[in-house]
């Protein structure tokens, strides 16, 4: 699964170091709160992110995850009494369904996103 941060330049243009690494940890703390020991998260961009999900055993539960990031994490990030709403897009691919190698899993996902970002979407899931 990987997201980007689409209002990201928006967001940290105007705001110091400081308060853009306060930002970011809260996110990756909200993140980190429910997502299992195994799962993985990583900034691979500015505004991108991966998150590898293998704590999870079937699509039901992917997509629930999926779901309650959005819910939980699109809203509001506080930084300094401000509230801060992020603009988050999504795109999941799906083990061993869309790929077995991970490169092409990361793949997918991005043209999953790119996919939910020409049609507006929160998220969408890649398909072949």
């Amino acid at each position: 699964f990987c997201f980007s941060i689409m209002n990201y330049d928006e967001i940290f243009f105007r705001i110091s170091n400081k308060s853009k690494n306060k930002i970011l940890s809260n996110l990756l703390s909200n993140i980190n709160t429910f997502i299992g020991e195994k799962d993985i998260i990583a900034q691979i961009s500015k505004g991108s992110f991966v998150i590898v999900l293998l704590s999870y055993n079937n699509l039901i539960e992917i997509k629930n995850f999926i779901n309650h990031f959005f819910i939980y994490n699109k809203n509001k990030i506080f930084s300094d009494e401000i509230i801060i709403p992020f603009n988050l897009k999504g795109g999941v691919s799906i083990y061993p369904k869309d790929n077995l190698e991970a490169r092409e899993l990361l793949e997918n996902s991005y043209i999953a996103l790119s996919e939910a970002k020409k049609i507006d979407k929160d998220y969408i899931y890649y398909k072949l």
